[in-house]
């Protein structure tokens, strides 16, 4: 008698996975079954009748076939949007064929009820610190059609599109192309915002869109999102964007065009901002020559100082013959990582920004596909979510089609991967607030339902820790000064070229790595604000809010606007007519009060301190070449009296003997605020 010994490999008793099947067993209060559209609907009203206090139901809109794309909000008060309490997403359902999302999210709803009304602690945080909303199915027809195979029989694409043949997940409009071309030009930030891109007017009522897309895109624009995640299936990792792919800068021969164009550039630059005549250094009240100040052994000039954070001008690297490339010294900084030395306030010329990184973040190798300017955070929330999964980060892959392309650690950018034009996760960062990333449970796209209480158990903690995500960073609200709440006021984050809004109430966040960051708020119609805002490693977002001030342009503005937007005149006081004081403030903008001039060495020091000693020199030069021209002129004084002259608002800021003129950071206030005014011909 013969034996025949079969070699199979046996499992290892150590692996969690293992363990997991061999222990887990389903609890319960929980249904770990497949379910069709109705039976979703039964579910997610069996868990509001439970739990009527801090559930909600609602609908997105409707699918093709009609079907309602349901949602559940889960919060302490679920029904209205709390000032200060973030809002969260779960989405799964793009695809009709990928039955673990649904599952997951409908377990979750299940989950966080129970718990809840049990007095677990950790939910109870979630549940009253957050609005969650939480969405099973956003393609339903696609669902009931995969359903009705069932999971043993159906293919790998059936039910995967809607009913009208749109992939949700890339039918999106392309704001990527829209942004990258804005910064090609070097529009952005100051023509093309940085963030809240708008749809263009051809893709609005293109008839290419779903209407299930149509229905997600109204949602988005309808809540404060901070921060969301999709489920996919089909692979196991999880992908953050951007999802389009565009190199950061063309290779080859164009390459080389655009570092010769990028230094001719930076030639011009260097020669319009030194080049000067002889006559302008003797009288811009300097103390020693321009060739002595060269020599002196300044590290950089003044300018320079004060716009960068560099000990040295960007001239004197390119000349001296320094071996590294300029992005390496960029992104050095003292070997500290990107995300470190971007939040510390290290500023730079904007002008070497657009030219040399083209996106006022951090350069990219040339052959890398360009990222967000939130990169680094993208990468914590992938890795916070695939670290806590079970099985993520294990590089056996299964029955997967390829080999783990993510090294071990779960995560991969999707512009490396499969990009994609059009995707979710690019509108939402680009159009919204929102920061959002999809996560592919696995290989199998729709387990046997035997499968699912596995599946529950290796994404249950991943799932709840990705949510307390959404509580890091920075928070606050943004009022005026009689504690108005301002709403779509803008908050910038130096070192980060995107921005937020604030919602309705007036409240935003901001999702940030440890880090000291400084913050500035706009406002149409406000003064801006800048604070020194502080991100630490303990649990809780950072409170970082701002009380703005009227703007002197826009008091004008509503004084014209009495007056018929004619122009204003005030009566002159003294023999120096209106005296405006400047006084900068901690944002580097100016107050002015009707009172007497600081002397004159605190006005020089000021400006010195806010740069604006060369259009002072300048205006000096234009006075002085005038005074040699023009002959002075004698006015007879009046021996009898009359009435007080009056002077044009605006002349009191350039005409005068003793008057200032107005600082150069007017010039971006009359730009920012698009006045209508008329100024007499005399």
């Amino acid at each position: 008698m013969y034996f025949i010994a079969i070699g199979c490999p046996l499992p290892d008793p150590t692996s969690a996975y293992q363990r997991l099947q061999n222990e887990v067993t389903p609890v319960q209060y929980l249904d770990f079954r497949h379910h069709n559209y109705s039976d979703m609907v039964t579910m997610m009203k069996s868990v509001s009748e439970e739990c009527p206090n801090i559930t909600s139901m609602y609908s997105l809109g409707r699918s093709s076939n009609g079907l309602d794309i349901l949602a559940m909000v889960i919060s302490g008060n679920p029904t209205e949007h709390e000032i200060g309490e973030p809002e969260f997403r779960y989405t799964a359902g793009l695809h009709g064929n990928e039955a673990t999302g649904r599952e997951m999210v409908l377990l979750l709803l299940q989950y966080l009820c129970k718990e809840y009304n049990d007095g677990n602690p950790r939910v109870r945080r979630l549940v009253e610190g957050i609005r969650i909303h939480l969405v099973p199915s956003l393609n339903p027809d696609g669902q009931e059609k995969a359903l009705t195979v069932g999971s043993e029989l159906s293919g790998w694409t059936t039910g995967h599109w809607t009913e009208d043949g749109h992939d949700i997940f890339q039918n999106f409009p392309d704001l990527n192309s829209v942004l990258w071309e804005a910064e090609d030009k070097g529009m952005v930030p100051k023509l093309t915002p940085n963030h809240h891109v708008k749809i263009p007017a051809d893709q609005e009522g293109d008839d290419r869109i779903a209407v299930e897309t149509r229905a997600i895109i109204l949602w988005m624009e309808s809540h404060p999102f901070v921060l969301g995640a999709n489920f996919q299936g089909g692979e196991r990792f999880v992908a953050y964007p951007y999802d389009n792919h565009r190199l950061t800068k063309t290779a080859g021969a164009s390459t080389r065009e655009g570092k010769r164009e990028r230094a001719q550039s930076r030639k011009k630059r260097q020669y319009e901002e030194f080049e000067e005549p002889v006559e302008d250094h003797r009288n811009r009240g300097y103390q020693q020559p321009e060739e002595d100040q060269w020599n002196r052994g300044y590290q950089q000039p003044e300018e320079d100082q004060w716009n960068r954070g560099y000990q040295q001008p960007e001239e004197d690297q390119w000349n001296r013959g320094y071996q590294q490339r300029e992005e390496d010294q960029y992104n050095r900084r003292y070997q500290q990582p990107e995300e470190e030395w971007r939040g510390h306030g290290y500023g730079h010329r904007e002008e070497e920004e657009e030219d040399d990184r083209g996106r006022g973040g951090y350069a990219e190798p040339e052959d890398e596909p360009r990222a967000t300017a939130d990169a680094s955070f993208f990468r914590w929330l992938a890795i916070s979510y695939a670290s806590t999964h079970l099985s993520m980060t294990y590089t056996s892959h299964g029955t997967c089609h390829g080999d783990d392309i993510t090294g071990g650690i779960g995560i991969v950018n999707r512009a490396k991967w499969q990009p994609v034009t059009g995707s979710m996760n690019d509108f939402s960062y680009l159009h919204t607030n929102c920061l959002e990333l999809s996560v592919f449970l696995g290989c199998d796209k729709f387990p046997h339902q035997s499968e699912l209480v596995i599946e529950w158990e290796k994404n249950r903690e991943a799932m709840l820790t990705f949510m307390e995500q959404v509580q890091r960073g920075i928070r606050g609200v943004v009022k005026d000064n009689e504690g108005n709440p301002i709403a779509n006021a803008t908050v910038s984050v130096e070192g980060v070229n995107h921005d937020v809004s604030t919602a309705v109430t007036g409240d935003y966040w901001r999702l940030l790595n440890p880090g000291e960051y400084r913050v500035t708020v706009r406002a149409e119609g406000f003064a801006p604000l800048t604070k020194l805002c502080v991100v630490g490693y303990e649990a809780g977002a950072t409170t970082c809010s701002f009380n703005l001030a009227k703007s002197n342009w826009d008091r004008i503005k509503q004084i014209m606007a009495l007056h018929g937007n004619k122009p204003i005149r005030l009566l002159s006081h003294g023999n120096g007519g209106t005296i405006w004081h400047m006084v900068p403030n901690g944002n580097r903008n100016m107050e002015f009060h009707g009172h007497a001039l600081m002397d004159s060495t605190t006005r020089d020091q000021r400006r010195k301190e806010l740069g604006l000693d060369r259009p002072r020199h300048l205006r000096q030069q234009r006075l002085m070449r005038l005074t040699k021209t023009l002959p002075p002129t004698t006015t007879p004084v009046p021996t009898t009296t009359e009435a007080e002259p009056t002077t044009a608002w605006y002349d009191s800021w350039f005409i005068g003997e003793g008057q200032m003129s107005a600082p150069e950071s007017f010039t971006d206030s009359i730009l920012d605020y698009k006045y209508e005014y008329k100024i007499d011909d005399y």
